[in-house]
């Protein structure tokens, strides 16, 4: 696989002054290997004007209006493919976890907001490493950054005039709404899927072992509402802790809670109050309806026709 190159952080240090000055920072002039994060697809009868404007907006620097992010092509040897691979050096991701407020451990203890300046000052981080940000951070930040880009002086996208662009605008919406845009989503590494699945099964296996073959009735049933339990604020909750905890976004949090309540309120008020009334007065209109029929037929059969008629 071919290798990127880095750009340097002008400092206004001479490159000599710039490797002494490295000791546990994030090297700004290394040679590493492309590590694909996000697959980005387009449409097959995309213009090559298009994509070559596009992957240029992609590569270019954040003060020139790009994402300052790494792309290439996928490997297909029919050629027919239009999807794309997209990675960032280390230390662009660092600087848009800044930008992210991302935050992170601290030396002491404490959870921070995470900053370029003072990098070294966090807990696990080691200069190059990659395992101070997880994959679903690094992940999240392209994401991130390629929702940034904004149409500057374009009026439309090179070679497709009915997608018109507007300064200000976001380019990766305007390309998904005019269908030049298929797919874009994380690129997960399978190893390490698989590694983390067995871990799990195993853990959730060994868990459930002492619930089966219970010796007594009330034994089972207090390990079925345990599992009940734990399933149910899994099913429920599960999307709320990741949305705060990994992908770090508050305004989607307070949608989603605010739905998950609001949604919750209005079927425990139907249950509790609505429903219960129906029944009621679905019961009174069944018995009332057997009273008149019996008083019907207690009647003599010219009352009881006189009554019907």
């Amino acid at each position: 696989r071919p290798a990127w190159r880095d750009e340097r952080l002008s400092v206004g240090l001479p490159e000599s002054g710039m490797k002494m000055k490295r000791l546990s920072s994030v090297s700004e002039d290394i040679e590493f290997t492309f590590t694909p994060l996000v697959v980005l697809e387009l449409a097959k009868d995309t213009n090559d004007k298009a994509i070559e404007w596009f992957t240029q907006r992609i590569k270019e620097k954040k003060h020139l209006g790009g994402a300052h992010l790494k792309i290439k092509p996928l490997d297909d040897q029919a050629g027919n493919s239009q999807v794309y691979l997209l990675g960032a050096s280390w230390r662009r991701l660092l600087v848009g976890a800044e930008a992210l407020g991302l935050v992170k451990e601290y030396q002491d203890g404490t959870m921070r907001a995470f900053t370029y300046q003072n990098k070294e000052d966090y807990k696990y981080f080691s200069g190059d490493s990659y395992d101070f940000l997880t994959m679903a951070e690094r992940q999240y930040i392209i994401k991130r950054e390629l929702e940034n880009l904004r149409a500057i002086n374009e009026t439309m996208v090179p070679g497709h005039p009915q997608a018109k662009l507007y300064p200000g605008k976001s380019i990766i919406r305007r390309l998904q709404t005019s269908g030049l845009l298929l797919q874009l989503y994380p690129l997960h590494n399978k190893t390490e899927l698989e590694k983390l699945s067995t871990i799990w099964y195993k853990r959730f296996h060994v868990a459930l072992q002492p619930l089966k073959n219970h010796r007594l009735e009330s034994s089972y049933q207090n390990h079925l509402v345990l599992k009940v339990l734990v399933f149910n604020f899994i099913n429920c909750f599960a999307s709320l802790f990741y949305i705060a905890f990994v992908l770090q976004d508050m305004k989607l949090l307070r949608q989603n809670l605010a739905a998950l309540l609001i949604t919750s309120q209005i079927l425990n008020q139907f249950m509790e109050s609505v429903f219960p009334y129906w029944l009621q007065k679905h019961r009174i209109r069944k018995i009332k309806k057997k009273l008149r029929i019996s008083s019907i037929e207690k009647l003599p059969l010219a009352d009881q026709i006189q009554m019907q008629g």
